[in-house]
């Protein structure tokens, strides 16, 4: 009683049963009692002469007293999630009242006085036992917000037309079958939610409500939905789930939300492109089997759900939205990820769209995919950090079907790009070949040597040019030079390497290393070598690991060596977690899908990554 100046009292989540008489001193103008104990009304509170908000929601009330309505200063009086069955006449008394909210209550019917609230702009009668709306709601001229969900109402008064500042009307769940015609139309309604009742159509004055963003008819009895909702310029948000629609609505342009879960749509058109706009659209359990090219012009669209539905096949226009955030259904597991890689490439770097699906089926195992492209787009590719392995075997493809492709004495060797070849060091070793190496592909270039990143030149797109990998140079030099660690390795030899590679200490791990350097790399060691790259520090140094990816790169074949640049972008090992001796089953099944149809052992990688960690 001593906070003279207090206007607003919040005392929600007690347990407070009544209120000290001395609250009668305060100059309150607002007090919340929500989720108390309240059984009956505080008497004292109706001393509480100029109080205008009283918030007395989830309590135990059961009646409204008479003394209540001598409040009438009261604009906003929430007393919802209680058990009043009725609302007394004298409810007219609160002229004042703007907002009334009567939620989850035992209404069964309103007493007319209720409208003689002129002012009231905001009116919540959701979760009652509702059957009948009178017809003096009409009478409600400034009501912005009317919400009955969740009653038993059958039809609903013409008069509700009346309410001209309506911007948003919730009816759902209730027994509906139609909608009245709206003699004036709501020029403010922006929310209208229908869900749940039994429409199967809506008025025509629906076509005038110019103003309407968000349109909820879920769970009714649609088989097609009127053409003028196309003219509804606002229209952002539209839910039809769970209806009856055999055809693709008309649609409004604008629209950021579409959800047509759970219709009978069997066919997608190609105008769904024309939604440029949409954000979400959710297609659950509809029996669609295939999407037009044409969805790959929303590129808006983030999130794409359509689960319980496969596609026949992989439509480009999907493979376009590398804007997307969530995609449920609509592909096979296995579909799934290769279409989220493309998606990450495309966001790293854009991708031709004629590109698109050729590059998804050179993820998927098509050895011809990319065939028909261009050698300046495949030089483009070659630029990208996930994909270049893809343009690198295509050049090598079509190298290999060339009849003057082998490197020997007299052909002019150029080396574009990157590779862990010493240049100076290779010329030698070439020269003794009686080959030249260049650096500068010219006229007279017969073999590039093909690193990484590669710069692009014109003459590089010289017909009968035979690209070759590192591993080509590799095997050529290691016959030549009759390298006798790659070549003809004693069991003695390949056991001490062995041992030196896994040993705990470091200067014998490099010993090994720089004995392959000089004598070649054993067929039989390039399991050790895949666990070293794939342990990292703190097990394994960086720089001894970048010797090791080096020696990899100059001995895999080019389908192998797609696992250097993909255990993390598009497998996301966790190798900490295979280095555990208790290793997550699913960790084991990544390193698994990583190594098929490749020369590497996945149980004994495994098995040689715990060794790494138990010794080291």
């Amino acid at each position: 009683a001593k906070l003279k100046y207090l206007h607003t009292l919040v005392l929600n989540h007690n347990v407070i049963q009544t209120l000290p008489d001395s609250i009668q001193n305060l100059p309150l103008r607002s007090i919340s009692l929500e989720k108390n104990a309240l059984y009956d009304f505080p008497g004292i509170l109706f001393e509480l002469t100029k109080l205008e908000e009283l918030n007395l929601a989830q309590n135990f009330l059961q009646e409204l007293p008479k003394e209540l309505f001598r409040l009438t200063r009261l604009t906003r009086l929430n007393l919802s999630s209680n058990r009043f069955e009725c609302i007394p006449q004298d409810i007219k008394k609160l002229h004042a009242l703007r907002m009334f909210r009567l939620e989850d209550n035992h209404l069964a019917t309103l007493p007319p006085e209720l409208f003689r609230c002129r002012k009231l702009e905001v009116l919540s009668l959701r979760g009652n036992h509702l059957v009948k709306i009178p017809t003096g709601i009409g009478m409600l001229e400034k009501l912005e917000t009317l919400n009955l969900s969740d009653n038993a109402l059958k039809t609903l008064p013409p008069e509700l037309s009346n309410c001209h500042q309506l911007r948003r009307l919730s009816l759902s769940n209730n027994n509906l079958q139609k909608l009245p015609e709206i003699t004036d139309p709501y020029k403010f309604l922006i929310l209208l939610d229908a869900s749940h009742n039994q429409l199967w159509r809506l008025p025509q004055s629906l076509a005038n409500c110019t103003r309407l963003e968000t349109l909820n008819l879920a769970g009714n009895r649609f088989r097609k939905l009127p053409d003028f909702l196309a003219g509804l310029p606002r229209l952002s948000q539209l839910d039809v789930s769970d209806n009856k629609l055999t055809q693709w609505p008309r649609l409004p342009t604008g629209l950021t939300v579409l959800n047509l879960n759970n219709n009978p749509l069997a066919s997608v058109p190609g105008t769904v492109g024309q939604l440029a706009r949409l954000k979400e659209l959710y297609l659950d359990g509809n029996r669609v089997r295939k999407l037009p090219d044409a969805i790959g012009r929303l590129t808006a669209l983030e999130t794409l759900s359509a689960q319980g539905v496969i596609l026949d096949t992989v439509p480009k226009g999907l493979l376009a939205l590398n804007g997307m955030k969530r995609l449920k259904g609509l592909l096979q597991p296995p579909q799934a990820a290769l279409v989220r890689m493309i998606w990450k490439a495309h966001r790293l770097l854009p991708l031709p769209d004629d590109l698109l699906k050729p590059i998804f089926e050179a993820l998927s195992g098509h050895e011809l995919a990319l065939a028909r492209a261009s050698a300046t787009k495949l030089f483009g590719l070659l630029g990208h950090p996930t994909l270049s392995t893809f343009a690198r075997r295509e050049f090598f493809r079509r190298s290999d079907l060339l009849p003057d492709k082998e490197l020997k004495a007299g052909k002019i060797l150029c080396c574009v790009g990157e590779t862990p070849f010493d240049l100076t060091t290779l010329a030698t070793r070439l020269q003794q070949q009686r080959i030249e190496l260049t650096l500068r592909p010219d006229a007279r270039t017969t073999h590039v040597l093909l690193g990484t990143n590669p710069e692009f030149h014109p003459a590089l797109l010289k017909r009968n040019l035979v690209f070759i990998p590192e591993s080509v140079l590799t095997h050529f030099l290691d016959h030549a030079e009759e390298r006798y660690l790659a070549n003809a390795p004693t069991p003695e030899q390949i056991t001490n390497l062995r041992q030196l590679l896994l040993h705990k200490d470091l200067v014998n791990v490099e010993i090994a290393l720089h004995s392959m350097q000089a004598g070649g790399v054993p067929k039989t060691l390039l399991n050790e070598l895949m666990a070293l790259f794939l342990s990292g520090s703190p097990v394994f140094p960086d720089a001894l690991r970048t010797l090791v990816k080096d020696l990899l790169v100059l001995n895999l074949d080019e389908k192998d060596r797609w696992v250097l640049q993909s255990w993390q972008t598009v497998f996301y090992l966790d190798i900490r977690a295979i280095r555990d001796p208790a290793s997550p089953q699913v960790s084991m099944e990544r390193l698994e899908a990583l190594f098929t149809n490749s020369v590497f052992d996945t149980s004994k990688i495994g098995q040689i990554l715990k060794e790494l960690t138990a010794s080291r």
